[in-house]
């Protein structure tokens, strides 16, 4: 992330552990959400407590669809 300037708002300050703390200030939070999920599991937003719930119900509803999916294919193997 340090490597480049994502928004021209941005600030970055280093944490413990190799861990690096951006902050920007953004219009809409659906870009953002998008940009996190691309992060993966090497992310984890701080606030705001709206965007911090919107990953969180993604992930869950992607788990829950990948949980689903897996299910199906077992029954169709089994079948």
């Amino acid at each position: 992330i340090s490597e480049c300037e994502w928004h021209s708002s941005q600030k970055l300050i280093k944490r413990a552990g190799g861990r690096l703390e951006m902050s920007f200030k953004a219009t809409g939070l659906l870009e953002v959400l998008r940009w996190t999920l691309g992060w993966g599991r090497h992310v984890q937003v701080l606030e705001p407590e709206e965007l911090r719930l919107a990953l969180h119900d993604e992930v869950m509803a992607m788990t829950a669809a990948r949980t689903a999916a897996s299910i199906s294919a077992t029954k169709d193997v089994s079948s």
